[in-house]
């Protein structure tokens, strides 16, 4: 005859022949103890003890993350109200050589005045003003994220400017360090007779 084992609370889960006075469902990921008593005639008892275990595999998940290589191309300097710059100009061309084609993503003027800047997004103008200052063309106006993109001469070499308006005096973000006066640009600020300030321009792609 089958007989519950009254010290397990879930003898019920395990398969016949087993505890066949409890004939429950078993429920997933718990250990069934059953016991099953047998009597030959009236002095002899054989007790036999087993466990059941019932197991569920959660399958294994694997993330992976590739991160995208960011590469700069930038120009920073300082420049000093009243003077006229010339290291600054010499590290200007140089920069201007840098901007070979490549997939441009942004471009940002920023500097002492303006920590953060203005940052142009949209990759066909950031390529084309990218090419201007290179070849020494001329690139702009062109309106676009509120501002007046262009590129062109102003004295002895070329300028980047928000403005719209080349080589000349106005408020906004312009930057000439080869003009060969000290109307070198500004960030965020009149372009002409500018205070004391680090202008920064950065190609990203």
């Amino acid at each position: 005859y089958g007989v519950e084992d009254t010290t397990s609370s879930s003898c019920g889960c395990c398969p016949a022949p087993w505890c066949p006075t409890r004939a429950e469902s078993c429920s997933s990921n718990v250990d069934c103890e059953c016991l099953w008593m047998t009597v030959t005639g009236d002095a002899s008892t054989t007790t036999s003890r087993t466990t059941t275990t019932t197991t569920t595999t959660i399958p294994r998940i694997t993330t992976t993350v590739s991160a995208q290589r960011i590469n700069t191309i930038t120009y920073s300097q300082n420049f000093t109200v009243s003077g006229t710059p010339s290291d600054q100009c010499t590290a200007w061309e140089v920069f201007r050589a840098q901007l070979i084609a490549q997939p441009y993503t942004s471009m940002t003027m920023k500097g002492t005045n303006n920590a953060v800047g203005i940052t142009l997004t949209n990759a066909t103008v950031v390529a084309a003003i990218a090419q201007a200052l290179r070849t020494n063309t001329t690139y702009g106006p062109v309106s676009l994220d509120l501002y007046s993109w262009a590129v062109g001469v102003c004295g002895s070499g070329y300028e980047v400017t928000s403005t719209g308006s080349i080589c000349a005096c106005n408020t906004g973000y312009t930057i000439r360090p080869c003009i060969g006066n000290w109307n070198w640009g500004a960030i965020d600020g009149y372009t002409c007779s500018a205070s004391s300030q680090t202008m920064t321009l950065i190609f990203q792609y």
